[in-house]
């Protein structure tokens, strides 16, 4: 937990497993996931309208998704929704004292109350909050380093030592240049929020399922763990699962 002062405006901000709530932490990933795969500005409009037309070229069903996201996106600016700053007001805790509400109603009144704050102070707060939480995960062995992750900033390592070298060597590299650029447009798989794949829904239903799990396995109410909390009890039910199933396989 860190307390700023913005505006004269004395806020507690979460960010750190040990004590976040895990239904904030859900929420809070949630709007992650829309803001990365929707948006809410012009950049956004950009992004899904350069992958639905790479998309055209490879994948049909996904360059719908992306045209059926780029309306999303156009819906939020027209009605000032960012989802970037719902994620940042679920990981604050309290306003002068005040503590906030996690429901749709209760997330707009805390964006009320910081709304004389800048869009750079709130996503400097944002990204700090962000990375202090990711490193803790990292750290207790909850998040790794994915190998998609690492390919594809591979990808533009290569992109940019071939641009160097059409520089520098005044080579023609346009071919291989524009087979990167294409692939990393299309990298990362499109997320769905209409019909029966709207991964708004599959989240909160993941979600729920495992405090379901929880709660049976250990009594205590999963809904009421921190972060740190809540994995642990992931890891132990992981552990157990692997020794049931360790058991199973030497009684044969």
């Amino acid at each position: 937990m860190k307390e700023v002062v913005i505006n004269k405006n004395k806020i507690e901000i979460y960010d750190s497993i040990e004590d976040l709530p895990i239904v904030r932490f859900s929420k809070y990933n949630k709007y992650l996931l829309i803001d990365s795969a929707i948006g809410s500005d012009i950049d956004s409009i950009n992004v899904r309208i350069n992958k639905a037309i790479a998309y055209t070229k490879t994948n049909i069903s996904n360059a719908v998704k992306e045209l059926q996201n780029l309306m999303q996106c156009i819906n939020f600016i027209e009605n000032e929704i960012n989802p970037k700053h719902y994620a940042f007001a679920v990981l604050v805790k309290s306003i002068n004292g005040e503590e906030t509400e996690i429901t749709d109603l209760g997330i707009k009144k805390t964006l009320e109350k910081l709304s004389e704050i800048t869009q750079k102070q709130l996503l400097k707060q944002m990204k700090e909050a962000k990375k202090k939480i990711e490193s803790e995960l990292i750290a207790f062995r909850f998040q790794k380093q994915s190998s998609e992750s690492k390919e594809f900033y591979n990808k533009i390592k290569r992109r940019l030592l071939l641009i160097l070298d059409e520089i520098e060597n005044d080579n023609d590299n346009s071919l291989e240049i524009d087979a990167i650029t294409q692939e990393l447009i299309t990298f990362s798989d499109t997320v769905s929020f209409f019909g029966n794949e709207n991964a708004e829904v599959e989240h909160e239903k993941r979600f729920e399922d495992n405090c379901l799990v929880i709660t049976k396995e250990f009594g205590t109410d999963a809904k009421k763990m921190t972060v740190l909390e809540f994995y642990n009890a992931v890891e132990n039910l992981n552990k157990i699962a692997k020794e049931i199933k360790k058991s199973g396989k030497q009684s044969r």
